[in-house]
């Protein structure tokens, strides 16, 4: 069959000349909710989704001078200062997976457009395609979760060129001492340790990263925005958790905000809002890296973040050069039909450092 899109939004290319498995395919995938994890790493983390048009597209940073100028009566009107950042290209990686199906039930689907009459085997494994479609479905979005994780994780020392672990774009890690455009500095690695053991201390760390964030300022010399009734986001492993809520409760004044006085996971910590985020696959294994994400600090990693500075500005982009591609087809030498997923997928960091403060320092 012709290459189809599907509803929820992946190609299908049909080549094994089967309308009875181009059927149950399309079914499958028109029924699945398609990338759950995905989408709701997405929101975590604050990355925003960007169309690319070429491997080689560039993304910098650009600030206007302030306000506007005066203009005096009769008088000309005065040029928008602007200041450019030096730019950053995109990361993109291919991702493929793909099963196969018995001759037997290829020798079925070559003679018969209809399932019904199958012996039971066969229908049995007819059915289990469906479940192989949806895991193959799901390591796609457990790799595009693993990779935008990765950004937050590799930050810490540059490692590569681009992607995950790569410098900013003026050169340095995405955490440690960070210089403007006019040449003063400021850090978003907190060196304190955190004692695992001792609440006041997980209160000190979390107001030095609270500090930090008010310190920012932009290349053109302006404060960063805070995010105000948004939130900072603090984003922990799920193993430090209870560590950080209890934190978080001896230091507030309340829980929540307005109305909902025991909103979750919401905090009013020394009169910051602050949103505690889990991200489950920190620790995990990675299968692109062959390591644990975080490695062998990531049980003792916290990242405090201005969701509205990285949303807005679009400091943490993911993107996709082609949909994702199911295909079927025919080895005509072993009589066997394949059914694979490829995927084009990449994120990176564009002046992040300006709306996240880290750490990994651990008693």
């Amino acid at each position: 069959m012709a290459d189809l899109v599907i509803e929820t939004g992946f190609d299908y290319d049909g080549q094994a000349g089967s309308e009875l498995l181009d059927a149950n395919v399309v079914y499958t995938l028109n029924q699945m909710d398609i990338l759950p994890e995905y989408k709701g790493y997405k929101e975590l983390l604050s990355f925003s989704n960007t169309p690319i048009i070429n491997p080689n597209q560039e993304y910098g940073a650009r600030y206007a001078n302030g306000g506007l100028d005066v203009k005096e009566e009769r008088g000309n009107k005065k040029e928008r200062g602007i200041n450019f950042g030096p730019k950053k290209g995109t990361y993109q990686q291919t991702y493929s997976n793909k099963f196969n199906i018995t001759e037997e039930l290829t020798e079925w689907i070559r003679a018969s457009n209809n399932i019904e009459g199958a012996p039971q085997g066969i229908q049995a494994e007819f059915v289990d395609i469906q479940e192989q479609i949806k895991d193959l479905v799901h390591g796609y979005d457990i790799t595009l979760a693993d990779v935008m994780s990765r950004v937050y994780a590799e930050g810490y020392d540059v490692t590569a060129s681009e992607g995950p672990g790569s410098a900013t774009a003026k050169g340095v890690a995405l955490y440690g001492t960070q210089t403007l455009l006019d040449g003063t500095t400021f850090d978003n690695l907190i060196a304190t340790a955190v004692d695992y053991s001792d609440i006041t201390t997980g209160v000190a760390v979390l107001q030095e990263a609270l500090d930090v964030h008010k310190s920012i300022k932009l290349d053109n010399g302006r404060k960063m925005r805070q995010p105000g009734s948004m939130g900072y986001n603090l984003v922990v492993p799920r193993i430090r958790e209870t560590f950080w809520r209890k934190v978080m409760n001896n230091g507030m004044t309340q829980s929540g905000l307005g109305e909902n006085s025991a909103q979750e996971n919401q905090f009013l910590f020394d009169n910051n809002i602050v949103n505690l985020k889990v991200m489950d696959n920190l620790g995990d294994f990675n299968e692109e890296t062959q390591a644990i994400i975080g490695g062998a600090d990531a049980d003792n990693m916290f990242f405090v973040t201005n969701p509205k500075y990285l949303e807005q500005e679009k400091a943490l982009r993911c993107y996709e050069l082609y949909s994702p591609k199911v295909k079927t087809w025919m080895n005509n030498d072993t009589d066997e039909i394949f059914t694979s997923l490829k995927c084009s997928f990449g994120a990176d960091h564009y002046y992040a450092e300006y709306g996240m403060v880290a750490g990994k320092t651990a008693v």
